[in-house]
């Protein structure tokens, strides 16, 4: 999981990302980002206009919306979520962060072992099916396990 910090809560704003991430991966978006979950926050409001691709009108992603209030929705990224917000609790500013933070915390997330994953990482598995360079170009890092903490 990635997460990336955006100037306030439009669809604008997430629409840049999603750009900037189709300019970076290039062929890897399309078979990354398959599938798109959100859920019905205004700053996802433009997800479909963006999961097509303007020029060949080609869909290039599969966008879904949760239901309000049900987190079994989006199941596989909860404990990602429960994660980050043991080190960055609810209702804490994003803004005391950079993206720098959020790189780390996330690679801490990445680097955490799971046992849906059979005590691998999110890290391991992702290199198993993908090339490190992607990893690179969002600055997501192995941690080693003993430096992991998810305390603020």
């Amino acid at each position: 999981q990635l997460g990336f910090l955006i100037p306030d809560l439009t669809g604008h704003s997430v629409s840049k990302v999603l750009d900037s991430l189709r300019t970076k991966l290039d062929s890897h978006y399309q078979l990354l980002f398959q599938v798109i979950l959100a859920d019905n926050g205004p700053e996802f409001d433009n997800l479909m206009n963006v999961s097509i691709d303007n020029n060949t009108g080609e869909v290039l992603s599969q966008v879904f919306y949760t239901r309000p209030y049900r987190s079994g929705d989006k199941g596989a990224c909860e404990r990602n979520h429960e994660l980050f917000r043991y080190v960055v609790p609810k209702g804490h500013k994003l803004s005391d962060f950079n993206q720098k933070d959020i790189n780390f915390i996330f690679s801490m997330i990445n680097s955490y072992p799971r046992k849906s994953l059979n005590w691998k990482t999110p890290i391991d598995v992702f290199l198993k099916l993908y090339p490190k360079d992607i990893l690179n170009s969002f600055s997501i890092k192995q941690i080693p396990l003993d430096d992991i903490n998810f305390r603020r």
